[in-house]
């Protein structure tokens, strides 16, 4: 789940978008290629045709257009639901249970922070051990494809931020 935006999907996504032109593309490509760039968005914003934001932006677009149908820790990805500091939350599927849940998936960057993965797997814990109507249940946590995961009720309604 959530592979790394190729440079094919980000050239794709650029050009439909009209975020860059075939010649800046072209341009770009050529820079990369020269000056060992990582990446084809790294190249369009070093030329100032994308900036950073842009880049961030068109990157997660794409990595969430790839989440949808796949699978984590037995559970399909139906949409993302949104994002914050300790990573994405999905809705998904519970196949043994046939019911819908929330999946917050940490970044693979913060499971490599020991300390950013031992809050994350605190805060799932005491998650898990509440029990009250009017806190979201959380059911269980592990670990797929690199991924750290948590499982939790979904509860259908407005967001807060929208209420």
């Amino acid at each position: 789940m959530l592979p790394h935006v190729t440079d094919d999907a980000f050239e794709k996504y650029v050009r439909g978008t009209g975020m860059a032109t075939d010649e800046q593309l072209q341009a770009a490509k050529k820079r990369q290629a020269d000056g060992g760039i990582d990446s084809l968005g790294e190249a369009l914003m070093r030329m100032n045709v994308i900036t950073p934001t842009q880049r961030e932006t068109v990157e997660k677009k794409i990595e969430a257009q790839k989440t949808t149908g796949s699978e984590i820790g037995g559970y399909r990805i139906l949409r993302k639901l949104g994002e914050g500091g300790m990573g994405a939350v999905y809705l998904a599927e519970d196949h043994g249970n046939a019911r819908k849940v929330a999946v917050k998936v940490l970044p693979r960057k913060h499971a490599k922070d020991l300390d950013f993965l031992k809050r994350f797997n605190r805060e799932c814990q005491a998650a898990i051990q509440l029990d009250h109507p009017n806190i979201v249940q959380g059911y269980c946590s592990g670990e797929d494809k690199g991924y750290h995961f948590f499982v939790m009720q979904y509860c259908e309604g407005e967001s807060l931020r929208k209420r």
